[in-house]
């Protein structure tokens, strides 16, 4: 018989809950440069949320400009790894406004609840496209006819 290594300890603790993801994640857009995002509380028997985080790019890019010159945060994606900014808001709202975006464009969106013991599952993404500018000038030389 071989030799035995000396003992080893191993101690475990009790996993930490986080909470759920966020429910009905919506995304409206309410001109060319405003998106409106609405979320509900994770439901469940988990830990309630204590805050929330908003991440989105832009669809088809692997990065995203800062709006507020916040940090960036790094995201796997199927397609190999892809940048997410993060809006560097701890809301505790379940809703948030973001201004200055591209005109008509479509934006991934997602949110995660966070909790005391860190962030939960992030909600599935949701597209959204921002509206068309206003046409530069009235429409001309209108007809109509029977």
């Amino acid at each position: 018989m071989g030799r035995s290594t000396s003992q080893i300890s191993v101690t475990t603790t009790k996993e930490q809950a986080v909470p759920g993801k966020v429910k009905n994640l919506r995304a409206v857009a309410l001109s060319p440069e405003t998106i409106e995002v609405t979320w509900e509380p994770p439901s469940g028997n988990g830990p309630t949320a204590a805050q929330y985080k908003l991440f989105y790019i832009r669809e088809g890019t692997l990065y995203s400009r800062s709006l507020l010159g916040c940090m960036i945060s790094v995201s796997d994606s199927l397609d190999g790894l892809s940048l997410m900014w993060f809006l560097g808001l701890q809301m505790k709202k379940t809703s948030y406004t973001l201004h200055g975006m591209d005109k008509y464009v479509e934006y991934v969106i997602r949110v995660e609840a966070e909790g005391a013991n860190g962030a939960g599952l992030s909600s599935e993404p949701i597209t959204v496209r921002t509206l068309s500018d206003l046409p530069s000038m009235p429409p001309a030389d209108v007809r109509y006819e029977f």
